[in-house]
C-alpha cells in the first residue's frame, strides 16, 4: 500500500483522479438531496381520499391499497 503513495503521477492521471472523485461526490450529494426531499407516506392520506374510490367505476376490479381499504370498510357499496 505504501508503494502506491510513493509512485509519481503525471498530470493526466492527477486530473483523471480529481474528476473521478468530483463525479463521485456529486453523485453522492445528489442522492442525499433526493432522499432528504422524499415525502414520507402518512396514514392520514388513506382515510381522506376514499371518496375518490367511491366515485370510481373500476373499484370492484382495482387492487390499489386505497381501493382495497375502501372495499374493506364498504365505501364502494
Amino acid at each position: 500500500m505504501i508503494e502506491l503513495f510513493r509512485q509519481e503521477q503525471n498530470r493526466r492521471e492527477f486530473f483523471r483522479c480529481v474528476g473521478r472523485y468530483l463525479a463521485l461526490g456529486g453523485l453522492v450529494s445528489t442522492t442525499g438531496v433526493l432522499i432528504a426531499r422524499r415525502k414520507p407516506a402518512s396514514s392520514d392520506e388513506d382515510s381522506t381520499d376514499l371518496d375518490v374510490c367511491r366515485r370510481c367505476t373500476f373499484l370492484k376490479r382495482c387492487d390499489q391499497p386505497r381501493a382495497l381499504l375502501a372495499k374493506s370498510i364498504g365505501v364502494g357499496g
